[in-house]
């Protein structure tokens, strides 16, 4: 597989963003934060749809919910093009995808359809492809820090060992649960001596049941014959007891009638002497009509001054305001013809604060350009610095192997090209130091001039900015203030015509305040007497609903009467005979005694019989439930056997998986270990906890036993072995790039500069 094109819309921190993936070595740099991991992130979801992060921190921050995330990875398989196209839209982030094979054809569409479809042609699930492919943030040195067990258990996790790991530990769980469920099993059934004696109990309750379901035949014969009795006895008790019903019925109502015709009686006299007090509050009223009238004519003279002197109150309230409106204007006018002229003195201010912006904006373009051609020459001049260090390890190299070494390049023995060589290296060290070295610095040294001088100059216009906009800042605060005075003017000019109108509308105003004095003081002499009108006037409200409550009351005595009369002549005609009525009752209690006495005797034998048939059958059902335990025993016990087994074959699986891939391992970063020192190293060697030694001249040492720089190249090596062995573990197609995220961690440039130079020399490889 290799990688070819890589394209995100709205995802994470790229908005739009195209990559291309040239052929060999590729460097992605920036500062924290940048979005280089996210570049990782977004292969592993186009390949794999799986998102390593909260799913709502998906779309790009200022995205709409309307706008789609997109992600495309472009890659080779088999010298054949493919494109998977991972698509999340709407507040949900709803995902959808498709894969399309050479000419665009369409190799399958939806999440789980395309997820499966790439595990099909790569052969590999994104498990294995992380572990293999990509080496995270930190993974390059951890192998090498770690000691012992610690650092087998390290690559048991690199290689997805800690999958079988989990699996196992599930067995073994569900072993050791089986194993306590079988105990409990085991505790539960019953010992050979104890079955044969359930069962010969079981055959006595058998023949107890018998003998007691014939004594219940003969007692259930007994029960009927009684049960006729008190039925015969029932009938003619209730006879008697209906016609008793009716007597108590009759009379208890006719006692009834006897009371609500008492409480009419007592109602009509309560009735009758409250419409003769009505009667005189009549004649009381109709006496006070005279004075009722003269007051009604005090109350219209009286409301009438009342709304004379509200409208005089109104009209002189309505000219202090005018006065106190008027002194109002009069200072907001003053004062705008004040702030007018202040503001003329603002005329030109927005030319100059334009004219001022544009300036510092072109001292801003030539600042950010001089800054540009400032780090170019930097980046020049370390180019230079980094050919000259190659050229200077490069004769150091030659001076320690001697002149009769071979090349570490071609091999071939040095001999006389040993003098030339050094002194061709030491020709291109001078010519870097004398001509492109001392030309980026004279450069470099212009441009930091030319950069101070701008920066200078842009101060300075930025302080002129400034200014200017503190002086529009107070323009428009003085414009502000102008405007609001101007409409208070207008408001204060508003309310002064409506003012006018409302002194026009009011009119003439003719009030007397001593006779409106004289006319209160007849209104309320009248007052009292048309308050006692009033009270009487209520009162006489009653008369029209007593009429007829008076009437509704006679009428309901005379209904009351005539039913009682007819009560008297019911009672009269029912033929009852209380002393009848207590024989039947006797003869009815006797008889279901009888009755009861025979039920119970039959009830406690049948309650009997069904204690002995509950009991056989609660005994058969233990027998048969320990049957049944005694099989399911049986088949834990052979479950369990398999689950020993099981744990037994996933020891061994693990143990070949790790044979397999520990030599693999040693041999493959050996070889590479090898062809990356140029031969200085012969192998790799890997012990049993996956403790790596380097051998050097015939004998292998501990890796930490060598310098920082071949530690490095020796972990990169190793990491590099690891992921082959993982991908061959996985099946998977090879592999066309490996990706490293952030594996410098905080190593110095010369280690850094002899980790990219193994780049340069792998990168032949993918």
């Amino acid at each position: 597989m290799i990688l070819a094109r890589l394209s995100m819309r709205n995802f994470k921190q790229y908005r739009e963003q195209d990559i291309e993936f040239r052929e060999g070595l590729v460097g992605i740099i920036g500062r924290n934060g940048a979005g280089k991991s996210s570049i990782f992130e977004a292969v592993l979801l186009a390949l794999y749809g799986e998102i390593p992060f909260m799913k709502e921190h998906l779309r790009t921050s200022g995205a709409g919910e309307k706008e789609p995330v997109t992600v495309v990875l472009e890659f080779e398989v088999a010298v054949k093009r493919y494109a998977v196209k991972r698509e999340f839209r709407g507040k949900a982030l709803s995902p959808n995808a498709e894969l399309r094979g050479p000419d665009d054809a369409l190799v399958a569409a939806g999440q789980k359809e395309v997820t499966a479809a790439v595990e099909r042609l790569l052969g590999m699930g994104a498990d294995a492809f992380t572990r293999s492919v990509f080496a995270g943030q930190k993974d390059l040195g951890a192998i090498s820090s770690v000691r012992g067990a610690e650092r087998r258990l390290l690559v048991r996790r690199m290689v997805g060992m800690e999958r079988i790991d989990a699996v196992q530990g599930l067995v073994r769980e569900e072993r050791n649960d089986l194993k306590k469920v079988i105990e409990g099993q085991e505790a539960m059934l019953l010992g050979g001596g104890e079955i044969v004696q359930r069962e010969r109990e079981l055959q006595d309750l058998t023949r107890r049941a018998g003998d007691a379901e014939k004594s219940l035949r003969k007692l259930a014969a007994e029960l009927a014959v009684a049960q006729k009795s008190y039925e015969d006895a029932g009938r003619k008790f209730d006879a008697l007891q209906e016609l008793g019903r009716a007597f108590t019925g009759a009379s208890t109502k006719l006692e009834g009638v006897k009371k609500s015709l008492e409480a009419a009686e007592k109602n009509l006299e309560e009735a009758s002497g409250r419409r003769a007090l009505l009667e005189k509050a009549e004649e009381e009223r109709a006496s006070l009509l005279v004075q009722e009238a003269a007051w009604a004519d005090a109350k219209a003279a009286k409301e009438g001054f009342d709304a004379r002197r509200e409208k005089h109150a109104r009209a002189g309230a309505i000219q202090a305001q005018r006065a106190i409106l008027a002194g109002d204007l009069e200072k907001l006018e003053s004062g705008l013809l004040a702030e007018r002229a202040i503001l003329d003195g603002y005329r030109d201010l927005d030319k100059r604060r334009a004219e001022a912006a544009r300036a510092l904006e072109r001292a801003d373009v030539a600042l950010e350009a001089l800054s540009g051609e400032e780090m170019s020459l930097k980046a020049a001049a370390g180019r230079v610095e980094g050919l000259i260090r190659d050229r200077a390890e490069r004769m150091e190299k030659i001076r320690k192997l001697g002149r009769d070494a071979e090349c570490p390049t071609c091999l071939r023995p040095l001999d006389e090209a040993y003098e030339s060589t050094l002194a061709r290296f030491a020709e291109e060290i001078a010519r870097y130091q004398e001509h492109e070295l001392a030309e980026c610095t004279k450069r470099q040294a212009d441009t930091a001039a030319k950069l101070a001088a701008t920066k200078e100059e842009r101060e300075r216009l930025a302080g002129d900015v400034n200014d200017l906009g503190a002086e529009a800042a107070a323009r428009n605060a003085r414009l502000e203030g102008a405007a609001k005075m101007e409409k208070q003017a207008l408001e204060k000019k508003s309310v002064m015509k409506k003012l006018e109108d409302q002194e026009a509308a009011l009119g003439e105003v003719d009030y007397d305040e001593a006779a409106h004095a004289a006319v209160k003081e007849s209104f309320a002499a009248l007052e009292k007497a048309h308050e006692r009108f009033v009270e009487l006037s209520g009162r006489l409200e009653e008369r029209p609903a007593l009429d007829a409550r008076i009437a509704a009351i006679e009428k309901e005595r005379a209904s009351r009467s005539r039913e009682a009369a007819g009560l008297l002549e019911k009672i009269s005609g029912i033929p009852y005979d209380a002393a009848g009525h207590r024989a039947a009752e006797e003869e009815r209690r006797v008889a279901e005694e009888a009755r009861d006495g025979a039920r119970s005797r039959h009830d406690e034998l049948k309650d009997k019989r069904a204690a002995i048939v509950n009991e056989a059958s609660l005994l058969a059902r233990r027998l048969e439930e320990n049957a049944g335990r005694m099989r399911t025993a049986n088949a834990s016990r052979a479950e369990l056997e398999s689950l020993h087994r099981l744990d037994a074959l996933m020891d061994g699986f693990k143990t070949a998986v790790l044979d397999r891939v520990r030599p693999f391992i040693a041999g493959y970063a050996g070889r590479l270990f090898t062809e990356l020192t140029g031969g200085r190293y012969e192998s790799i060697h890997v012990d049993d906890d996956f403790g790596f030694h380097i051998m050097d001249e015939g004998a292998y040492y501990p890796i930490d036993r060598f310098s920082g720089g071949e530690v490095d190249l020796a972990n990169l090596c190793l990491r590099i072995a690891i992921s082959r062995a993982v991908s061959d573990l996985a099946g998977g197609a090879s592999m066309g790039f490996l990706g490293f995220d952030e594996i410098f961690g905080s190593q110095d440039g010369e280690r850094r500069r002899a980790i990219l130079a193994a780049f340069h020399r792998l990168k032949e490889q993918y």
